[in-house]
Formats: C-alpha cells, structure tokens, sequence
C-alpha cells in the first residue's frame, strides 16, 4: 500500500472542514493551506510525491516565518488550519505528529493579535457632548 501525498490528505482535510464548517471558514481554510503548500514548495517539497507520512512539525516553523507579512489575526488563523491538517494526520495515523510540540512551535513563534478598541458612533458621541455643553452653559446662566 502507497502512501497518500501531502496534497491528497489536504484535499481529504478540506472535504472534512467543508461538511463540518460554514463554507466561508472551508474557504479561509483551503486559503491557508494553499499559503502553506507554497512555504512547502519553497523548502524544496513536493507536495504531490511526497508521502504525507514523512510531515514533521519543523514545517510550521518555517510557515510561521513566512507568514509575518499577514496581519496577526490572519497569521493566528492561518496557524490554526494548519494545525488542523497536522491533527488530522495525527488522528489518521498517516504521520507520527508530536502535536504539543507542534502548539509550542506556533505558541513561540506566532505573534499575537492586539487588541481590538470598541467602535463608538461618532454621531452619538457628539450629541452627547452637545447635551453636556449646553448644561454646562445653562449652569452658569442661573449664577
């Protein structure tokens, strides 16, 4: 028996995440392991011949690097895709995947996204400090 390639238990991924998630994350999914086919690629790795079977957790370091040019929250979900593929593998038995070394790598590596400040409606903020003003005004009209 062959072992199937990175690129078939990608595509055998995806079908999972396209039955179990909305079709919006299946996208943002398939988006992040084509990113990260492409750092494969780069690192000298045929995705098509070679044995999903020879995955190692080093891989995600090198994704990781790449992905420094995404913002933090893109990178954070990127990372989390395809932790998924490598879980996937694991659950399979397709790879020996040691997977808490796998979230240490992205846990070390991955930056974290900032903080988000809530949006406040300008228009209501400025009737707000409209009101106040005229308090304001009127308070000093009775002394």
């Amino acid at each position: 028996m062959t072992s199937k390639s990175i690129l078939d238990t990608m595509e055998s991924y995806l079908e999972s995440v396209t039955l179990s998630r909305s079709p919006n994350t299946a996208r943002t999914y398939r988006n992040a392991l084509a990113a990260f086919a492409v750092t494969l690629e780069s690192d000298g790795i045929d995705i098509e011949l070679q044995p999903a079977s020879s995955a190692t957790e080093n891989w995600v370091a090198d994704f990781a690097d790449d992905l420094k040019n995404y913002a933090p929250a893109s990178e954070r979900l990127y990372l989390t895709a395809v932790t998924g593929w490598f879980e996937f593998l694991a659950a399979e038995r397709t790879a020996e995947i040691n997977l808490p070394r796998l979230r240490l790598i992205i846990r070390r590596r991955a930056r974290r996204p900032g903080k988000r400040l809530p949006q406040f409606p300008r228009t209501e903020i400025e009737h707000i400090i409209d009101h106040v003003e005229t308090l304001s005004s009127a308070a000093y009209e009775d002394e």
